[in-house]
C-alpha cells in the first residue's frame, strides 16, 4: 500500500503544486480524473455491446411512451425497460471495477490537498497524540518539540479514558515542517505540518501501519508497529469552498465535475457509454 499511495501521490502532487487557486486545481484534478476513468472504460468494454444495450433501452423507452395510452402495454414495456436497463448497466460493470481503484487512491491523495487547510501564521490548533492499548498514559513520559514552523503553546493534557494526550501548537512561520513526539527512550515519531495562506497539501493524521490506516492517510509513512505511540493528529482547520454565497462540499463538487468532463470529453476520447 506504501508504494501505491508514493506513486499515486508522486503523480497528484505534480498536477496540483503549480495551482494557487484551490477551485483551479480542483477541477484539474477532476478532468484528468475524467479522462484516466473514460480512458479505462474504452479499454476495458466492448463500444459495440455497449451501443447496442443502449439501444434496446432507449427502444423500450419510447415503446413506453408511444403505448403510455394502454395500460396492458405500458405495464410490459415498464419491466422491458428494467430489463433492458439492468443489462445495459451490466455491459458497463467490469469498466466501473476497474476504475474504482485508481479513483479511491486518487480521492484519498486529493483530501490531503482540499480537507484541511494548513495552518495561518498565529492561528492555534490541537495536537493529539493517541497511545497504544496497554500503555498508560499517565505514568508515561512524552515530550513534544515543534521546529520553526510552530511552537507548542501548552503542557500535555492527558485523557486517560481516550489513552490520549493533548498540546496546543500554534503557526509560526510559513513553510512544511515537523513536529517531534519523543516516547520515553523510544525512537521520535515524527509529525509533518503546513503553516501559511499558500494552497499546498496538508497531512492531518499519522498513524500505526495497517491497510485502512494507510489508505485513509496516505501523505506519511505509517508509524513504526513497536511504537508506544499509535496516532499523532494535528487538528487543521477545514478548507472551505463556495459557490456564490453557498458552501459546497468539495467531494460533491469533484463529482460532478468528473461528470460534466466526462460527458464532454467522451465523443473526442471515442468512448460509448
Amino acid at each position: 500500500m506504501s508504494y501505491l499511495n508514493q506513486i499515486t501521490g508522486c503523480v497528484v502532487d505534480s498536477l496540483l503544486r503549480p495551482f494557487d487557486s484551490p477551485w483551479a486545481a480542483l477541477a484539474t484534478a477532476a478532468l484528468a480524473t475524467s479522462v484516466l476513468v473514460l480512458l479505462i472504460v474504452r479499454w476495458t468494454s466492448s463500444p459495440a455491446t455497449i451501443a447496442r444495450a443502449r439501444g434496446r433501452l432507449i427502444a423500450r423507452v419510447l415503446e413506453l411512451v408511444l403505448f403510455r395510452h394502454d395500460a396492458m402495454v405500458s405495464v410490459g414495456a415498464a419491466g422491458r425497460i428494467l430489463s433492458a436497463n439492468v443489462l445495459y448497466l451490466a455491459t458497463l460493470l467490469v469498466p466501473l471495477t476497474v476504475s474504482l481503484v485508481p479513483v479511491a487512491l486518487i480521492l484519498a491523495q486529493l483530501s490531503c490537498w482540499f480537507d484541511a487547510r494548513p495552518l495561518q501564521v498565529g492561528e492555534a490548533a490541537v495536537l493529539e497524540v493517541k497511545l497504544r492499548d496497554g500503555v498508560s498514559v499517565t505514568d508515561q513520559s512524552l515530550t513534544v518539540m515543534g521546529a520553526e514552523a510552530v511552537r507548542v503553546e501548552t503542557e500535555g493534557v492527558r485523557i486517560p479514558r481516550l489513552t490520549e494526550i493533548d498540546w496546543r501548537v500554534r503557526g509560526a512561520h510559513p513553510g512544511v515542517d515537523w513536529i517531534e513526539i519523543r516516547c520515553g527512550d523510544e525512537s521520535p515519531v515524527r509529525k509533518h505540518v503546513a503553516v501559511g495562506d499558500d494552497f499546498q497539501k496538508v497531512s492531518r493524521q499519522r498513524s500505526r501501519t495497517g491497510l485502512w490506516e494507510q489508505f485513509a492517510n496516505p501523505a506519511e509513512s505509517p508509524i513504526e508497529a513497536g511504537a508506544s505511540v499509535e496516532r499523532v493528529e494535528v487538528r487543521y482547520p477545514a478548507r472551505q469552498f463556495y459557490l456564490q454565497n453557498t458552501e459546497i462540499d468539495w467531494i460533491l463538487a469533484f463529482f460532478v465535475l468528473t461528470i460534466v468532463f466526462g460527458l464532454i470529453l467522451k465523443r473526442p476520447l471515442k468512448v460509448e457509454i
